[in-house]
């Protein structure tokens, strides 16, 4: 999902091209709303009033609400984060109104998942598997990629 039809450029000049535009996402069908980091984009989804909707939208009517690196920032935009645990790259956790910013790869307090960078996002992805479809499944992938600590 873009914030408009086309193609998005990310920080590192990789492009990509979204399925639809914001304006085309239904909240009701969203199991998740997951947000990348990086800048400027961050920046971008977190001062579009379209984004923070979905967001708190998804995340009010019992779904996931994820972000990492910079990505965090849209979730405290979005007003998610005051008083929960949290996580983010280290240059934007000052940005965070978390009752307790963690240093962990994941961070996961209720229905809000947090990771800290590129670094941990294979962490990130697989919580997320196991939260969307069961510690089983986030097992059996973590095996097949061969990660380290995976049974």
């Amino acid at each position: 999902v873009g914030l408009d039809d086309g193609t998005v450029t990310g920080s590192h000049g990789i492009r990509v091209i979204p399925d639809m535009s914001v304006d085309h996402v239904d909240a009701g069908e969203a199991a998740a709303v997951v947000l990348p980091g990086g800048m400027p984009g961050a920046a971008a989804l977190r001062d579009d009033e379209r984004v923070r909707g979905l967001v708190r939208a998804v995340h009010d009517q019992g779904g996931i609400a994820a972000a990492i690196c910079a990505g965090p920032i849209v979730l405290e935009a979005a007003g998610l984060l005051e008083g929960r645990r949290g996580t983010a790259y280290p240059d934007y956790t000052d940005e965070l109104s978390c009752s307790v910013v963690d240093d962990h790869a994941v961070v996961v307090d209720g229905r809000l998942v947090t990771s800290r960078g590129p670094g941990t996002a294979l962490a990130f992805a697989l919580c997320l598997v196991g939260l969307m479809a069961g510690k089983a499944k986030e097992t059996e992938l973590a095996e097949a990629l061969l990660v380290e600590g995976a049974r």
